[in-house]
């Protein structure tokens, strides 16, 4: 129940502080990571002013396979959460920043959630959150609707409704695909994965560590190898008891290890969460947030996993 308030709490504060769709930007710089100086192993705030701006970012930083787009989530207001985008020319200039146009033919889609490309990079998937059922945590599974757009052909209008992979969809605050199509969710707090098999999955599993599956644990991200998954976590050993970002290794023989902290140079008493990893697999990307509402992305060298272990 505290990490449910404390949740509530984060995205109570941010509605009240969060900021028109107006937007001042800083031009972007020509090349990759909108030609931002890459961190060493001390994290630094990512794009600020671009993709770190004044509204309230709420999910991790969606990178494309080939780096050159990015998709995440703002709230500039109370009740309204918007997918935004910037891609990188043939020119090596990136766009504006700026929020997808996703409508429903005439119904406006106000509260969108949790974008995640599909493994082929060809697919946006996104849901949208009836609030009127509760919101993401604690609403019924009609709470929150999937879509999908086909990024080839891109129907921002009119996005392609699907039947949800999760037996509660309204319980889970996000999800991270594997190459081979294996998915990563949480589910009112707790880790599962689902095997891909053809077209479906098998019926969601708990990780199978008690250290894990006997914790809270939320927005997972698995590497695309499967080799580690990164989530947050206020479990015991959390800086000040705020939310912080733990890995679990993957073991010789299949299961997973331990829930490790990725120590201070992610972790700090203020909370991290959303985390990813770069097309390229050399930075590590999350989302800090402090007390008052204020939150920017935030990245670092990809060797802080490994130190981790």
């Amino acid at each position: 129940m505290r990490l449910r308030i404390q949740i509530l709490l984060i995205a109570c504060v941010a509605a009240a502080l969060g900021a028109s769709d107006g937007f001042a930007f800083p031009p972007a710089e020509k090349g990759p990571y909108l030609g931002q100086k890459p961190p060493g192993m001390t994290a630094e705030i990512f794009a600020p002013g671009l993709v770190s701006s004044d509204a309230f970012e709420h999910s991790r930083l969606e990178i494309s396979g080939d780096g050159m787009a990015l998709y995440w989530i703002v709230q500039p207001e109370r009740g309204k959460q918007l997918i935004w985008s910037t891609h990188c020319g043939t020119d090596g200039v990136w766009s504006k920043p700026a929020p997808l146009p996703i409508s429903n033919g005439n119904e406006e889609l106000p509260f969108l959630h949790s974008p995640a490309l599909s493994p082929d990079g060809k697919t946006l998937y996104f849901s949208c959150i009836d609030l009127a059922e509760g919101g993401a945590h604690g609403s019924t599974a009609a709470g929150q609707a999937l879509y999908a757009v086909d990024l080839k052909n891109p129907r921002w209008n009119a996005p392609t409704p699907i039947e949800s992979w999760f037996p509660n969809p309204g319980n889970v605050w996000a999800y991270s695909f594997a190459a081979n199509g294996n998915l990563y969710f949480d589910d009112d707090f707790r880790l599962f994965s689902m095997a891909r098999r053809g077209d479906n999955y098998d019926p969601p599993a708990r990780l199978g560590n008690p250290d894990i599956d006997d914790k809270d644990g939320f927005v997972p991200f698995v590497a695309p190898d499967e080799s580690f998954i990164i989530f947050s976590s206020t479990r015991p050993g959390s800086v000040g008891g705020s939310i912080d970002l733990y890995v679990t290794f993957r073991e010789p023989g299949g299961g997973w290890g331990p829930a490790k902290n990725m120590g201070p140079e992610v972790n700090t008493d203020d909370n991290e969460r959303f985390p990813s990893i770069s097309h390229d697999g050399k930075y590590f990307f999350f989302l800090r947030n402090d007390p008052y509402g204020d939150s920017s992305f935030y990245w670092i060298d990809a060797a802080i996993i490994g130190k981790a272990k």
